[in-house]
């Protein structure tokens, strides 16, 4: 019986990670931080595995050798991210005791952008032109050859916060001094990177690609509609999948993303690759070496019939799969975020999304206090639509959605 070790399994992908290993028959064990464990993990969820290792995340060294002597006591046949501030470790971890994963060497570029562009570059992968910049002095000195537009974004954080579009210095040396003010990572409290990015602003319609990779060869499982807000902050609205785009121009978004992968040594396991295609063609934006969030997957196994978490699983253990889509169906997701501040009354659809089948999470309760939605964090709930042309899924979206009902209570000025 295959023995799974998830570094934090308590997040969207963990837990369908979790879900997928114990349907298959494999034990799973998790590593996460005692704080974490107690404040946030419910008695049904702990319960789910064998066992749970306790580490300190934000000594890495020390982590990586914990982590790897429980893991050798344990007999782990496979060792996965369930969280993406997790990507890099897991690679280092699964490294150090010889399990199928990623190049070690580029390990630390799957979360910071900084080195995961110096990668692109240095692969000739399309890219958006971008300066790093490690302090407020250097940001300073290079004021006069900063072009505005611009995009600022942290180099290591995740859920799209800290990511802005600037029109000017003074907006800029703002947002970089709020990415430096949250350079902490959340739930686990470790220190992130100070460095930042300015990027060009890439304009041209938004792209993901779900990609597995088994001894090498990498396989597209699928590529994804994004809608994102437009203007200052960049926040994910929904997602339609597979594509409708044209299949000339599918065929250079897979090229890109599969140069992209390669430029990262991604070996055994699954990708999620995010591009723009502007006027030049697509343009890489990041890589993900994990599950992706937002609820990919769940929309690919809903339209394609594809696990992805049991590809994840099977890359990770070195085993072959078998990755034929078995249905033909269209899937959607849309958030539903919030406009203004105050206290959280309630969320109801009225009689015009009655005749729609869909599946509804909310994310918060009464009484909780909300702000404006800006990033991937601030959202209220979600809808999930599936249905048999792309056109049908994209109506009925939009038709609970007309109908959905945010009730906001004493707004925060």
């Amino acid at each position: 019986m295959k023995k799974i070790l998830i570094l934090e399994p308590n997040a969207t992908g963990g837990r369908k990670i979790v879900k997928t290993a114990r349907n298959l028959g494999y034990l799973v064990f998790g590593v996460t931080q005692k704080d974490v464990f107690e404040k946030m993990y419910e008695q049904q969820f702990a319960e789910q595995f064998e066992g749970i290792h306790f580490t300190d995340f934000s000594n890495e060294g020390n982590s990586i050798n914990d982590i790897c002597r429980y893991a050798k006591e344990q007999q782990i046949d496979a060792v996965l991210s369930g969280f993406e501030f997790m990507s890099s470790l897991t690679v280092k971890v699964a490294s150090r005791l010889n399990l199928p994963t990623h190049d070690h060497m580029k390990a630390d570029a799957l979360r910071n952008k900084g080195l995961m562009y110096e990668q692109f570059v240095k692969h000739n992968v399309p890219t958006a032109k971008t300066l790093v910049v490690d302090s407020l002095e250097q940001l300073q000195s290079i004021k006069e050859s900063i072009i505005f537009p611009t995009i600022i974004k942290p180099a290591d954080n995740g859920g799209s916060c800290g990511v802005s579009k600037v029109q000017n210095f003074d907006e800029l040396i703002n947002c970089y001094n709020n990415i430096i003010e949250n350079s902490v990572e959340f739930p686990h409290g470790f220190q992130l990177s100070k460095q930042v990015l300015l990027q060009e602003v890439l304009d041209g319609k938004e792209f993901s690609v779900e990609i597995a990779i088994t001894n090498d060869q990498p396989q597209v499982l699928c590529i994804t509609d994004k809608m994102t807000t437009e203007g200052t902050y960049f926040a994910e609205l929904g997602h339609t999948l597979p594509s409708r785009e044209s299949q000339e121009n599918q065929k250079l978004i897979t090229e890109i993303a599969l140069k992209s992968i390669k430029a990262l040594g991604l070996k055994n396991g699954v990708a999620h690759a995010e591009l723009k295609f502007t006027k030049e063609g697509p343009k890489i934006i990041e890589v993900g070496a994990r599950l992706p969030g937002d609820y990919i997957p769940e929309l690919l196994e809903q339209a394609l019939g594809i696990d992805e978490a049991e590809v994840y699983l099977k890359t990770a253990l070195g085993e072959p799969m078998d990755l034929t889509p078995v249905k033909n169906d269209y899937a959607a997701i849309r958030f539903i975020p919030v406009s203004i501040g105050g206290k959280f009354e309630e969320l109801t659809f009225s009689d015009g999304a009655e005749n729609c089948k869909f599946i509804f999470s909310q994310y918060i309760q009464g009484g909780e206090t909300v702000t404006p939605s800006q990033d991937n964090i601030s959202r209220i709930g979600h809808i999930i639509c599936t249905d048999r042309t792309y056109q049908d899924v994209i109506n009925k979206c939009s038709q609970i959605l007309n109908n959905a009902k945010v009730k906001i209570l004493e707004e925060v000025m």
